[in-house]
């Protein structure tokens, strides 16, 4: 009974750092492109007022 209870804990516990892993992945892939698509709008504004300058 006992190795069955820590067997599917360990499946559990599994299942549970993939669940983390994965939000981990989603949030830092948003942190990114939320990042990348800043820089790139800045260096279009910046480009922009050198065009402009």
């Amino acid at each position: 009974m006992r190795h069955d209870s820590m067997f599917f804990g360990f499946i559990a516990h599994d299942g549970y750092d993939q669940h983390i892993w994965r939000w981990h992945m989603v949030f830092y892939f948003g942190f990114w492109v939320a990042v990348e698509g800043r820089l790139s709008i800045l260096c279009i504004f910046v480009h922009r007022d050198n065009i402009y300058l």
